[in-house]
């Protein structure tokens, strides 16, 4: 298995989910008959630097910055899962400890205790989360790294701001 990237958009989901169903598995994995995530391997990444990521469903489309594509470069080589998410990062390292950042403060590297993250890498994913707007993409890093790959879970009454 290769690390990858996973984006994809949320307002879509919403819609599959409405128009075409969806289940959740007991894992708390939501599946729909049509694909909204798409990943990206290391190799293919580059390519969203030139194109950026435009949803095959709504034409809206994720501008990739030089922060994201740096952050992308580097983390996908890492032994965490990152994900994006609307008030928080969440990171998993391979010890399936799991940290949550909130994205709305400066943070301390002791509130990280365990993560083993350098300030600058701290700074890298706060700096993209600002870039990303998780109410409209959910972006994430499943790194092969790790032994379990990772998928974000969801509940039978999920909401979009709760995605």
């Amino acid at each position: 298995m290769k690390s990858k990237l996973v984006i994809g958009c949320i307002g879509c989901l919403q819609k599959a989910k409405k128009k075409v169903g969806y289940t959740i598995n007991s894992n708390g994995y939501l599946r729909t008959p049509i694909p909204t995530t798409f990943a990206y391997t290391e190799t293919d990444i580059h390519e969203l630097f030139f194109d950026n990521f435009t949803c095959p469903y709504c034409s809206r489309s994720l501008t990739f910055t030089p922060e994201m594509m740096a952050f992308v470069t580097d983390f996908l080589k890492k032994q965490y899962h990152i994900d994006f998410q609307t008030k928080q990062i969440i990171i998993i390292n391979n010890k399936e400890q799991t940290f949550n950042i909130p994205k709305n403060k400066s943070l301390i590297h002791d509130d990280l205790n365990g993560l083993q993250l350098e300030p600058q890498e701290i700074s890298c994913l706060l700096n993209v989360a600002n870039d990303i707007d998780s109410k409209k993409w959910t972006f994430w890093i499943d790194s092969a790294s790790l032994n379990s790959r990772y998928y974000r879970k969801s509940k039978p009454n999920t909401k979009e701001r709760d995605i």
